[in-house]
């Protein structure tokens, strides 16, 4: 910090001084920090946290999207170093963090995205179960899936709902006559289900 002398002096040239030190206070900061991207395009289920430091004993926040419309702020002084935010759709998202006591701020950004295309699934290609003189021959499903995330896994389930098997690739064998739905799962948790299959 700095210190300063104050020195006073009467009108009969007597003197008292005094050295006072104004300690330095840490300003205010923020960081903010992506939980998560939303699941599927056009969600609304991104996250963010900031962590605010450096307040003397409390701080008041705001939180703006790009249009510069409040999507949160505290409505009384915040004494958590912690802001979580949830339910966030694809977008840019500023805070700006006050400390009343200091008047000092910060602001920090954070970008949520969502996948640039539609998780989608193709049209199945489907074996059926057949009889051939050598005994039955089981049936098989191979679908594909594009869009979302990437990074896709396969979920077969019979037609009770009940899961029979997943994989990384879509391709289902040795399967009876039946009823199939096959749900695919991308890498942030978006998921489609086929129709019955």
């Amino acid at each position: 910090g700095n210190t300063y002398t104050f020195k006073v002096t009467d009108e009969k040239g007597c003197t008292y001084n005094e050295n006072l030190t104004i300690p330095l206070s840490t300003p205010i900061g923020v960081v903010g920090q992506l939980i998560s991207n939303v699941s599927c395009v056009n969600g609304s289920d991104g996250e963010i946290r900031y962590t605010v430091s450096g307040f003397i004993t409390n701080y008041n926040y705001t939180v703006v999207d790009a249009s510069n419309t409040e999507v949160q702020s505290s409505a009384t002084p915040q004494t958590n170093s912690i802001i979580d935010i949830t339910g966030l759709e694809a977008g840019v998202y500023t805070i700006t963090v006050t400390d009343p006591q200091t008047d000092c701020t910060d602001t920090d950004t954070v970008t949520i995205e969502e996948p640039t295309s539609q998780l989608v699934l193709g049209t199945p290609d489907i074996t059926h179960e057949s009889c051939s003189p050598t005994g039955t021959n089981l049936g098989a499903i191979t679908i594909s899936a594009s869009g979302g995330w990437g990074s896709f896994t396969y979920e077969l389930y019979g037609g009770a709902g009940n899961l029979i098997t997943s994989n990384g690739t879509g391709s289902f064998s040795n399967l009876s006559a039946g009823d199939y739905i096959i749900q695919v799962i991308d890498a942030n948790e978006c998921d489609i289900d086929s129709t019955t299959i």
